[in-house]
């Protein structure tokens, strides 16, 4: 929840999961040609370089695989009139050329792009900031994924305020890491841990497995 607020000149284009802004009966030439004027050599010349072929260009929206219709709504914003892309997990159901093309649309994309993803290649690829949300806060560091996290103001960044200690009550098991602590433990909690780290840490916190030591 929360308010959203841009200059008057941003036009914003949404990459979500579903794809919902692709028309499910119209042909892949249509929904090209629905964007913007352009004659059927030039139309199908574009689906071309999203790795659509030949008769590619009269498939049905509705009869793409998931990664199909990732290329295409991709496809779609760089001939739109967009000038910052929101993209949450692009590279889902890729195989590797897809994501290439991908990779390579949004290298050349003339505007912004705000990325959510888990794919730490694709984030090498095509990224040269790295939003970071530790401590209630957001910081922006310089660079790809990479690059940033090397950077020691980005550890002190995650590490935020002071180390805590907490002592196991109940013995639990991070699945995640494969580590398993004891009634008795003692866990010193600095803020610099990684999310999967945090994850079973806020869980043993909220049922009472381990609690914080005075």
């Amino acid at each position: 929840r929360g308010t959203l607020e841009t200059s008057g000149g941003v036009k914003i284009g949404f990459f979500d999961q579903e794809h919902a802004g692709l028309q499910p009966g119209r042909t892949l030439i249509d929904e090209v040609r629905a964007m913007k004027r352009m004659g059927e050599e030039e139309a199908r010349g574009l689906l071309g370089r999203f790795l659509f072929k030949g008769d590619d260009a009269f498939k049905s929206v509705e009869k793409l695989s998931g990664g199909e219709k990732a290329r295409m709504a991709l496809l779609k914003f760089t001939i739109g009139d967009t000038n910052m892309l929101v993209l949450d997990e692009p590279t889902n159901h890729l195989d590797l050329a897809s994501q290439k093309v991908v990779e390579e649309a949004i290298s050349k994309y003339d505007g912004t792009v705000l990325v959510v993803s888990h794919d730490r290649h694709f984030l090498d690829a095509v990224v040269n900031k790295i939003a970071v949300v530790a401590n209630r806060k957001v910081g922006i560091f310089p660079g790809n994924f990479s690059e940033t996290r090397t950077l020691t103001n980005l550890n002190e960044f995650m590490g935020a305020g002071d180390a805590k200690r907490f002592a196991v009550r109940k013995s639990f098991h991070d699945f995640d890491q494969d580590r398993h602590y004891t009634n008795g433990d003692t866990i010193l909690v600095t803020g610099g841990e990684t999310q999967t780290t945090k994850r079973p840490f806020r869980l043993a916190i909220e049922r009472g497995w381990m609690e914080q030591k005075e």
